[in-house]
């Protein structure tokens, strides 16, 4: 394979397009301060991956083979939509049953509205809320993660694999996946409390996280495990165990994406996971 064509330069040019398009959505929305609101731009923002990665493939094969497009084993995709739900649940049990933030029972019309609200059920009850939230609202998500994971688990993984070891590729997709959301928690609103803390914790899980998806990914050959993971990862944090947490004072610290809990959490599981590589085969 020619220098032209290597996946060092394929890596280069798919992160070029990705962080070009970031860098220059995230000036707009400084400059607007539409970063809350704008989901268009959240949109693109999460779709820049996706973006470049079928930019790149079609450069240099013209074709868009090779991402990981087959559903793969049904256990793989059921294992990436329960694991972010169970791993979710446990933190969030930790918290309420420690008082670090208190359980709340959501009142019958509050809970999944928005979601509920986007196929026509108004005013939901809770029987009904809540597994419209864990299927149409993970589906929902997946518009979005989806963009992502094209880039991350679909085309970069690949890439890394071809030049590294599986640990060290696993890593550096973190490292990079990280770095994607740096402009967010330091330019943007995307935080919880203090950035400092908001990065810090975000910066773990999200590594955490990298390594688990990895091995689900490589393991099944499908990214769309990588999507399922992602959209569920969200659903459990922003669409479910949030809405039933009161919030005080310390529990910024402790709860959602940008919390000590799942971070902890992913952490533990990502070394379980990682100790098991060696049953991972490169492609």
């Amino acid at each position: 394979m020619n220098k032209e064509n290597s996946p060092t330069t394929r890596i280069a040019v798919f992160l070029i397009i990705t962080f070009s398009i970031l860098i220059a959505v995230t000036i707009y929305l400084v400059k607007t301060g539409e970063a809350s609101s704008n989901m268009g731009m959240a949109l693109l923002i999460m779709w820049s991956p996706g973006i470049a990665a079928i930019v790149t493939c079609l450069i240099f094969q013209r074709n868009l083979r090779g991402l990981g497009w087959k559903l793969g084993k049904i256990k793989y995709i059921a294992l990436s939509y329960f694991f972010p739900l169970f791993a979710t649940l446990i933190a969030y049990s930790i918290i309420w049953i420690t008082g670090l933030a208190k359980f709340q029972m959501v009142e019958q019309y509050q809970f999944g509205t928005s979601t509920c609200g986007t196929i026509g059920i108004k005013n939901p009850p809770f029987a009904i809320a809540l597994p419209v939230m864990l299927t149409w609202g993970l589906i929902l998500r997946m518009i979005f993660a989806l963009g992502e994971e094209i880039g991350w688990r679909g085309f970069l993984i690949p890439q890394l694999i071809k030049i590294f070891s599986m640990k060290k590729a696993a890593i550096i997709s973190g490292i990079v996946w990280f770095s994607f959301h740096l402009p967010g928690l330091i330019f943007l609103d995307y935080y919880s409390g203090s950035r400092l803390k908001s990065t810090v914790f975000f910066g773990i899980m999200i590594i955490s996280a990298s390594v688990i998806m990895f091995w689900i990914r490589v393991k099944s050959g499908s990214l769309w495990t990588a999507a399922v993971f992602h959209a569920s990862h969200n659903m459990a944090i922003q669409g479910i165990f949030n809405a039933f947490t009161q919030k005080n004072g310390n529990s910024d610290f402790f709860t959602g994406e940008f919390g000590l809990s799942i971070a902890v959490v992913y952490t533990i599981a990502a070394i379980w996971f990682w100790k098991r590589f060696d049953q991972l085969e490169k492609p």
